[in-house]
């Protein structure tokens, strides 16, 4: 008997899956995990996917990798097309970015080892039967993606098999427009073959392949960054960033920005936006190593911070169930407010302690004169709760100096002002009742503000809709940190 669930959840044409459009937990370890209950599902129902069968999957980046090795562990061959020139694309080549698949469950016991599939005792069902064969991370501490992207290339060829007979192909420099068509044509149809033309992945020779796949699994990503924001007083008026799969300067000294004056605005209120605000304000490049250095230079303050993880982890649990049951609308009106009080509130207490402040204040790099975070909403919305609390932490504590580095505009937009260059620029930003304040003298901006889910491949091909009531909902099901 199959479990539906992961069927019901990503299936959008009788013959189509869609690991991409629509969902709310998109971790490197989500993809993984999404991927490997689908694959099990489908080969469960033996008669939706018997061996033998093969699969096309339409991306080569994580989700789509971890969907072939799985289907290969059942002695079923994929496909996996890819428009780009390598496996990988958005990850490879990244060096100032760090990844691990549990350092965001703090304050959860595990959240310090980034071994995937994890040691811990409850979270590892394969420990009878050995290692299972699927993208791993390798290192107890997080990795730069590139560094991830090198072993998971190696991981990918090494599960596909006899080069004389490979479970899984992978062709690059697919092109778009003649793939686009035949997954139209098949999803409407489910009985066209496919013929693929494009690049071997490990011959680097040219290919065609003709294909009559079982199903199609869209990998293809979760669409286009929005990386830039226009004024509301001028439209003309445009700042932008680098992409957050890209690779930056905030860990560089003075921000990579000398000589001017180090002045960074964030725009946005999400996780990738306090992702970099803390590694601007601590030159760590993850919340971890944050952690880890408060704790080996101030045992006396993180005791007090570790008394108020019991509190920290309901107001989590409390959140993450409200994602689920409630909507979105729901979720900006009652729980992200509820969760940002609370927080503050805590935060408070702990930046009262001197012991704390001391801490906390004293591990703000000094190369750094200012980071301000504009926010649309009164609160911050989907973000994970180590980088949520340590902002507000921050925060709190910076209220007790004569001039805090962190200034945070809640409810606030870009205003108007032009990107800085050779010189620092005055940039304004407008609150939501009108009133303009310009923060002078700013010298690197960030943009994050999400992804435009219009861009999504499935849904720009027409065959996921965006008002499924119940593919919206299921989107939202957290996922399991392990999966056997």
């Amino acid at each position: 008997m199959t479990n539906a669930l992961s069927t019901l959840a990503y299936k959008v044409k009788p013959n189509v899956f869609d690991l991409s459009t629509g969902l709310l937990h998109v971790s490197l370890r989500d993809q993984i995990n999404r991927a490997e209950t689908l694959i099990r599902s489908l080969v469960e129902a033996k008669q939706l996917l018997p061996a033998k069968s093969s699969l096309l999957i339409v991306g080569a980046g994580v989700a789509g990798a971890s969907a072939a090795i799985a289907a290969a562990r059942h002695d079923i061959s994929s496909i996996i097309v890819e428009s780009q020139a390598t496996t990988f694309s958005r990850l490879r080549g990244i060096t100032s970015r760090y990844a691990g698949p549990h350092m965001y469950e703090w304050p959860l016991s595990f959240h310090d080892d980034q071994l995937f599939p994890s040691t811990t005792t409850g979270l590892s069902p394969w420990k009878a039967g050995g290692t299972p064969d699927r993208l791993s991370f390798q290192t107890h501490m997080p990795e730069t993606a590139d560094k991830l992207v090198l072993d998971w290339d190696t991981q990918l060829l090494a599960a596909s098999g006899p080069t004389c007979k490979p479970l899984i192909d992978v062709v690059l420099n697919v092109p778009r427009v003649a793939l686009k068509k035949d997954i139209k044509a098949f999803a409407r149809t489910g009985s066209r073959r496919i013929t693929i033309t494009g690049t071997n992945w490990i011959t680097k020779h040219s290919v065609t392949i003709t294909s009559a796949p079982r199903f199609i699994i869209m990998a293809a990503g979760f669409g286009q960054e929005t990386t830039s924001v226009a004024g509301v007083g001028d439209s003309s008026n445009v700042l932008s960033g680098t992409w957050f799969w890209g690779n930056d300067t905030l860990l560089q000294p003075q921000l990579g920005v000398a000589p001017l004056p180090a002045n960074l605005v964030v725009f946005g209120g999400g996780d990738g936006a306090l992702q970099d605000a803390l590694r601007a304000l601590t030159k760590c490049h993850t919340p971890l190593a944050f952690l880890d250095r408060l704790r080996s230079s101030a045992q006396a303050a993180m005791a007090l911070i570790d008394d108020a993880l019991l509190e920290l982890s309901s107001l989590e649990q409390q959140h993450r169930l409200g994602e689920i049951w409630t909507s979105s609308s729901d979720q900006a009106k009652y729980y992200l407010p509820a969760m940002h009080d609370a927080c503050v509130s805590l935060a408070a207490v702990l930046a009262s302690k001197q012991q704390v402040r001391n801490a906390i204040n004293g591990q703000i790099r000094q190369d750094v004169s200012s980071v301000c975070i504009v926010v649309r909403e009164k609160h911050f919305s989907k973000a994970y709760l180590l980088n949520r609390f340590l902002i507000y932490l921050i925060d709190e504590c910076g209220k007790h100096l004569l001039c805090s580095k962190l200034k945070i505009f809640w409810d606030h937009v870009f205003h108007s002002g032009h990107m800085p260059s050779a010189i620092a620029k005055p940039i304004s930003i407008q609150s939501m009742s009108g009133a303009i304040t310009t923060l002078p003298n700013i010298s690197k901006v960030v943009v994050r503000i999400g992804v435009d889910a219009e861009t999504v491949p499935s849904i720009q091909l027409g065959i996921t809709k965006t008002g499924s009531l119940a593919r919206n909902a299921l989107g939202r099901i957290p996922l399991p940190f392990a999966v056997p």
